[in-house]
């Protein structure tokens, strides 16, 4: 089955302290840092950028995404030109020829993979990462490996999406410009989702009640790249600015028009 055009909120991390198995960690910025959403609390292995991570998640797994970021402030450390690949299998320890194994192109915002429905089923998971010729050191602000709520819409047309600068400018008494540069950040406005089902609202309803205001989490607005060129324009670790808000249509099928700003 390949993978839904539907949009995807990211909303069940599988990832845990006590699960990870890192090949190398600087004592300094263990793994634990990359997920914990704080994105400038990072993840860095000690002296290397060849690392693995290996993970056992108990128990057979609906696995839909991997995705990892940086610091919002510095371009992804990890290479255009780097070795990525993430492998599944229902054994421990065996990744010579495991039946999942997909490579990941970083990008200068992060490292996505959206995963189908044949290739999420597994336990046992590992992320190899080879960028040996990369003399910038490695570090993850944020790692995510789960699934998704499930919807069975996309987004409506005539969204806004911009970057949102609260740069102070100050003028002196002969109008000469200072400038106190804060962090850019994306922004996405004006997003909805029509026509739900009841069912697909529920779901939502729920994810909003649990995530809130104050809780990140990965989306994907267009996990098929239907209005997009590349996987991390519409992928970002997100939080909701205000509460979405649901509104019936007719009889039991509901809209959701709601706000993104992209989490720092």
């Amino acid at each position: 089955m390949a993978v839904t055009e539907h949009i995807k909120f990211f909303d069940n991390q599988y990832i845990t302290a006590s699960n990870s198995t890192v090949s190398s960690a600087h004592s300094s910025y263990p793994f634990a840092n990359a997920i914990d959403t704080i994105r400038s609390r990072l993840y860095q292995p000690n002296g290397t950028n060849v690392w693995s991570i290996e993970w056992d998640l108990g128990t057979s797994s609906p696995i839909s995404f991997f995705g990892a970021v940086g610091k919002i402030q510095n371009a992804f450390t990890v290479s255009s030109v780097a070795t990525v690949t993430l492998k599944a299998n229902s054994i421990p320890s065996s990744w010579t020829s495991p039946p999942f194994e997909e490579t990941i192109t970083p990008s200068q915002f992060g490292m996505f993979l959206n995963i189908d429905n044949s290739g999420g089923g597994y336990r046992y998971w590992r992320l190899d990462v080879d960028d040996s010729s990369n003399s910038t050191q490695n570090e993850i602000g944020y790692m995510y490996l789960g699934d998704h709520v499930d919807v069975s819409r996309t987004i409506n047309r005539g969204f806004g999406k911009s970057y949102v600068d609260n740069t102070k400018v100050l003028s002196s008494v002969d109008g000469t410009k200072y400038f106190d540069e804060t962090q850019k950040y994306m922004a996405f406005s004006g997003l909805n989702l029509g026509y739900l089902s009841n069912a697909d609202r529920v779901r939502l309803e729920a994810f909003t009640y649990d995530f809130g205001i104050h809780k990140p989490f990965f989306v994907c607005l267009d996990p098929t790249l239907k209005f997009s060129t590349y996987d991390y324009e519409y992928t970002k670790l997100c939080h909701f600015p205000r509460i979405p808000n649901f509104s019936n249509a007719f009889n039991d099928t509901f809209n959701m028009s709601f706000d993104l700003q992209e989490v720092i």
